[in-house]
């Protein structure tokens, strides 16, 4: 499962460069050209003492404001859970990244599940017979152990989503949390579909309800200020279906083609190209909105009839 999680804050981090930089690094962001970041996975590296190969999870090249010259790296790492034996993980892949790259590297790492509450900066020695030789310091988000209501009220829509694995603060429950991320996220107007839904993708991953909470969580869905919020709950698959409709079943069909594989590479990563093939071979749009609307059911490509 860790693999679905790094992939859902992969993409959120990718499609929201500048929420994220503005979030978790506000100085750095101060004064770097924010319009042209890109986050990317990061390369492999041979770790060649020991025949390992590993990659950084994401990485950006930035440049500053005043001096274009100046550059630097972002380098990211999302944790499910916080492990103090990780630190020398995240020093080297920092080393590794400068020596490729030949410019400072800022490592973030961020902890799904414990670590230090909020956003911090963490200093990390190394140390050799009772002597501090090299400082590591890097910006660590423990979500789990930040307060919800406080990124409920930031502009960016980032914070939104994030803010479904922060501890409630103010709130009264998961289900009021839960709501209050998915109606932040429902009424902002210039997002397109494909972010709006990994924002809303991660708050119905990690928000979870048992049985009276999913009662409580239906009942409240019902009022009027949740309205847009049941709106945006409509699947994208109908939305497609009802494009096709309208604008011809083959280009509808296409449409939901696209959004099943886009859905499937987002909840389980990069599909082999076999499933890509099953997929573009379903002719009928029934059969691609059922697959669309049990994406976030399942944990396997197994339980949707398509494992190899």
């Amino acid at each position: 499962m860790a693999g679905v999680h790094d992939q859902i804050f992969k993409e959120l981090i990718a499609d929201f460069p500048k929420n994220f930089l503005t979030l978790v690094m506000p100085d750095v962001a101060s004064r770097i050209d924010l319009s042209d970041v890109v986050f990317e996975p990061g390369d492999y590296f041979l770790d060649s003492p020991r025949g390992k190969r590993r990659a950084p999870d994401l990485t950006a090249k930035v440049r500053s404001r005043a001096s274009p010259c100046e550059e630097a790296l972002i380098h990211v790492e999302i944790e499910y859970e916080f492990r103090e034996a990780r630190l020398v993980r995240f020093l080297e892949y920092n080393r590794l990244l400068a020596m490729r790259y030949g410019v400072p590297v800022h490592t973030v790492v961020i902890y799904l599940h414990g670590g230090p509450p909020g956003i911090q900066t963490v200093e990390h020695w190394e140390v050799s017979f009772e002597q501090e030789l090299t400082l590591f310091r890097f910006k660590s988000w423990g979500l789990s152990r930040t307060p919800a209501p406080a990124y409920l009220a930031r502009p960016e829509p980032l914070a939104w989503a994030f803010a479904a694995l922060m501890h409630l603060g103010s709130l009264d429950s998961r289900t009021e949390l839960g709501l209050a991320c998915l109606r932040r996220i429902a009424a902002v107007r210039d997002l397109d579909e494909v972010r709006r839904f990994r924002l809303f993708n991660c708050v119905a991953t990690y928000i979870e309800l048992d049985t009276r909470a999913t009662e409580e969580y239906e009942t409240l869905l019902g009022q009027s200020e949740n309205l847009e919020v049941q709106e945006m709950m409509m699947t994208w698959a109908e939305k497609m279906e009802a494009k096709g409709r309208e604008e011809g079943l083959a280009e509808g069909r296409k449409s939901v083609h696209d959004l099943v594989l886009r859905l499937l590479s987002q909840r389980f990563g990069t599909l082999p190209a076999g499933i890509k093939r099953r997929i573009e071979a379903i002719s009928s749009v029934q059969e691609l909105t059922r697959l669309a609307e049990s994406v976030l059911k399942v944990d396997s490509l197994e339980e949707l009839g398509l494992g190899s």
